[in-house]
């Protein structure tokens, strides 16, 4: 059964590759703001409503394969902390690394416009702390891990045949009362 199944995914990886040879590679570095926060109660008013507000810097390797799909592959980091305070404690969030695999179904609306869809696998390491104003020993650092299924929406403008500026909207991480998205601005260099 593994020689049936290793036979049928190399067969599939050779019927592949011509298409990879043949697809248009890009490279797409953007900046992200993000919101995290507690969607449990979406009728409070935004001063009730525990948000953090965070930025990170990514870079996305892509290949286009056919006229409509790509395939990406993001990296990046966190650029910014935000910090809440809860009594007499102050917490700190900040994304320390981020790593996903999304699929990108896109059509082109007019030779400079596209406007595309992500969907896949992001996983995420943040840094947590907790500093107590009232006892120090009260003071502690944690890392957090975890992932989701990432989706979003958005939008690319072709400035010449191999840069465009884009725009898009993301939902990250969605678990219980959770969510973490927000809006990225990048640019995309073709190769």
């Amino acid at each position: 059964m593994k020689k049936l199944l290793s036979l049928v995914m190399g067969s599939s990886l050779l019927l592949i590759f011509p298409t990879l040879v043949l697809a248009a590679p890009y490279m797409e570095l953007g900046y992200s703001a993000l919101t995290m926060g507690d969607d449990s109660d979406e009728d409070a008013d935004d001063e009730s409503k525990t948000e953090l507000k965070t930025a990170r810097v990514q870079a996305i390797l892509g290949t286009e394969i056919g006229n409509n799909f790509a395939i990406e592959g993001v990296i990046g980091t966190g650029v910014k902390e935000d910090s809440l305070e809860v009594l007499t404690s102050k917490l700190t969030f900040e994304f320390e690394e981020f790593y996903g695999v999304y699929a990108r179904p896109f059509v082109n609306v007019t030779d400079n416009v596209q406007l595309f869809g992500r969907i896949g696998y992001h996983h995420f390491k943040s840094v947590i702390k907790v500093e107590d104003s009232v006892d120090e020993e009260g003071n502690r650092e944690s890392s957090v891990t975890d992932n989701d299924i990432a989706y979003g929406f958005g939008a690319a403008l072709s400035v010449t045949e191999t840069l465009a500026i884009t725009a898009d909207y993301m939902n990250y991480y969605d678990y219980e009362d959770l969510t973490i998205k927000g809006f990225t601005l990048g640019l995309r260099f073709g190769f």
